[in-house]
């Protein structure tokens, strides 16, 4: 008989909240969710739109915590979304890891937060890690989301 990992506890660093894939649908859940509460998705290079990052006196939290994408919700508890406190073993048994991860191919994960606030070509720009992307910018200035018509001025 294996037992189970310990509870992954997370130290609310915001290291793992990066350019994270989601689907179209789990984009527009956030999208919708954060219209009624009043957030808006900042650009802030690599680290996720919906962040708001740690202080020297608040930890870093996720401004759409209860509409994440399904790979934020399994960070640090499933073997391969590592944690940099916790490392890569994951906490969920071998069975639960099977479905997390068909479940994760099912929602055919197309896009990321962060193309609310950048186009694929300065998202591309930002990993390579080229110092000339403009990183602070506003949602109305981003590139239209997938199957979404661009603004016409």
């Amino acid at each position: 008989m294996t037992t189970s990992p310990a509870p992954f506890t997370c130290r609310h660093c915001g290291a793992c909240c990066g350019p994270a894939p989601c689907s179209a649908a789990e984009l527009d859940q956030v999208v919708q969710w954060a219209a009624a509460h009043d957030v808006v998705p900042r650009a802030q290079g690599l680290d996720c739109p919906f962040l708001a990052l740690a202080t020297p006196t608040e930890s870093a939290a996720c401004r759409v915590y209860p509409v994440r994408p399904s790979v934020c919700r399994l960070m640090g508890q499933l073997p391969g979304l590592g944690c940099r406190f916790h490392g890569d073993r994951g906490t969920l048994s071998a069975r639960a890891a099977r479905r997390a991860r068909k479940e994760l191919r099912r929602s055919r994960p197309v896009t990321t937060l962060h193309s609310l606030v950048y186009s694929d070509a300065e998202l591309g720009a930002l990993l390579r890690g080229d110092p000339d992307v403009r990183t602070q910018r506003t949602i109305t200035e981003a590139a239209p989301r997938p199957g979404q018509a661009a603004a016409v001025d």
